[in-house]
């Protein structure tokens, strides 16, 4: 069963306004969850064009890094 009501932003913002502090604090952190603004989906977005064509190392340049990791962390425990 699903109810459809309409009601206009102040009579929403009126209602959320009568809340008491704790359930006002609680209904904005579950819509902050739940909805990500345009803004940050933006940003994840950006983000993910930047990984992906982000440089990547070959099998043997990760090889090579790890022998070098390696090597400096011997270095550093003397």
């Amino acid at each position: 069963m699903e109810l459809k009501i309409n009601i206009d932003y102040e009579h929403v913002l009126n209602i959320v306004k009568q809340l008491p502090e704790r359930d006002r604090e609680k209904l904005i952190s579950d819509i902050q969850k739940k909805a990500p603004t345009k803004i940050e989906n933006k940003k994840i977005n950006s983000l993910q064009k930047l990984l992906l064509r982000a440089p990547t190392w070959t099998n043997q340049e990760y090889n090579n890094y790890l022998k070098a990791r390696k090597h400096l962390n011997k270095l550093s425990q003397k």
